[in-house]
């Protein structure tokens, strides 16, 4: 048991692997999430989507109920919660991620957390590329995609060693996986889709800019979180 510990202690002290990954799991939205290096760690500045949520919901009507998409599921923690949370205003639930491997740890997830009578399910996708949303009048989509510039040095060693860097980084304004994202969701300009959306607080205006120049039409609510993160709400 010693030699397990000491084990355990030299991935943490000397490799900086994150704890995370050493006990294989991680807690949120208090539920303990599998968790391992295929998939980002969750952190506490997520869990603002729940009250983001909370409040859209008691302010909107929807048609019926909508369909709840955690696209980029690198954080299928939030699809996860969010439709355990609030399973009375979903109907069912899909993670999509293009990585099969960060899939492979949502089900995992899945079969620990959820239900059996839970209608949620994995879709191994680019974005919107494998999904039709032709079946559903209503879709709200809950996205934690990859925010930091390739070119930014900043990021915490201890993410940039171990974390996957095909969830991290996304072209020279990290913005490269929202525009893909929003580009896809315009096509459906006869449902009603709601997009929550985390980042960078400076890059709003960037992602704004972008929207107007190629006269996408959206409306826009920001919410502030911590870390000079905040979340887009459109």
């Amino acid at each position: 048991e010693v030699n397990i510990l000491d084990s355990l202690l030299c991935r943490i002290k000397e490799k900086n692997e994150p704890l995370a990954y050493v006990l294989w799991y991680e807690m949120f939205s208090n539920h303990r999430f599998v968790v391992n290096s295929n998939v980002l760690i969750p952190r506490p500045e997520s869990e603002y989507f729940f009250r983001v949520i909370e409040v859209f919901l008691a302010r909107n009507i929807f048609s019926s109920l909508p369909l709840l998409l955690d696209v980029g599921c690198w954080s299928w923690c939030i699809g996860i919660s969010i439709f355990k949370l609030f399973e009375k205003f979903f109907s069912q639930c899909i993670l999509v991620d293009v990585s099969q491997d960060a899939l492979e740890v949502a089900e995992m997830n899945i079969e620990q957390l959820c239900d059996d009578w839970m209608d949620i399910q994995c879709v191994a996708s680019d974005m919107l590329s494998s999904v039709s949303l032709d079946s559903f009048a209503d879709v709200f989509i809950v996205a934690n995609l990859p925010y930091i510039p390739e070119w930014f040095d900043g990021v915490e060693r201890e993410v940039s060693d171990w974390e996957p860097h095909l969830a991290l980084y996304s072209g020279k304004d990290g913005l490269d996986h929202y525009k893909a994202l929003l580009s896809q969701v315009v096509v459906y300009e006869k449902k009603k889709i709601v997009v929550l959306m985390e980042m960078m607080r400076d890059q709003y205006e960037e992602l704004k800019a972008w929207t107007l120049q190629l006269c996408i039409v959206v409306e826009w609510e920001m919410h502030e979180t911590f870390h000079d993160k905040c979340l887009l709400c459109v």
